[in-house]
């Protein structure tokens, strides 16, 4: 008998061709990219991965693309192609490239501290959605807020200007009066604060 015919089996398989007929597709084959950035950028930037691990990674982002909702980045890292989820870009440390603005920015989290408001004397009435004729003080210049809940998130350290201490009213007078074109005021902490289950306390941690 042929030597070959004692062959243990597992030594005769063959990895499974890249994209094999029944295989799930990979994740880089159904990102909708809808971006192509000519020049490229780069970026020294601090990434949080699927598994929580931080790491400080040097980027070129090539494109920019959804998949399910969310934002990706198509970016060349380490010499590889990369796809990374833009919402965990927790903070751009330097952009590299020169000569045209940026294109990604860090993305907000409760402990992003907000750019000093635009506005002298900033103080706004806003309605409460629970009593119709009720209203509450909002000092935007302090990043005040009279509503109760600024009493119970007191007791949690309260401190006034960081994101994760912004209440419902203080939101929306910042997204009612923030001049247009203002410097320091992303488009992604403009989104944070228009999502009212961010900015709810029950998210606070």
């Amino acid at each position: 008998m042929s030597p070959i015919a004692h062959r243990p089996a597992w030594r005769s398989k063959r990895p499974a061709p890249r994209n094999a007929p029944g295989s799930p597709p990979l994740m880089a084959d159904n990102i909708v990219w809808t971006r192509i950035l000519d020049p490229r950028e780069q970026y020294r930037i601090v990434y949080i991965d699927r598994d929580n691990a931080t790491s400080i990674r040097v980027i070129e982002v090539l494109k920019m693309g959804t998949f399910g909702g969310t934002p990706y980045l198509g970016v060349m890292h380490a010499g590889k192609f990369k796809t990374l989820r833009t919402d965990r870009v927790v903070e751009v440390l330097e952009q590299l490239s020169t000569g045209h603005s940026a294109t990604i920015y860090s993305q907000p989290t409760y402990t992003t501290l907000l750019p000093n408001f635009p506005v002298e004397g900033a103080v706004y009435k806003i309605p409460t959605t629970v009593v119709s004729n009720r209203t509450w003080t909002v000092d935007l210049n302090r990043y005040t807020c009279s509503c109760p809940e600024k009493r119970i998130r007191a007791g949690m350290g309260y401190d006034p200007g960081r994101l994760g201490f912004v209440c419902d009213h203080m939101a929306k007078a910042i997204l009612g009066n923030l001049p247009a074109a203002s410097q320091g005021w992303s488009p992604e902490l403009l989104k944070f604060l228009a999502n009212p289950r961010k900015i709810h306390i029950d998210n606070l941690t």
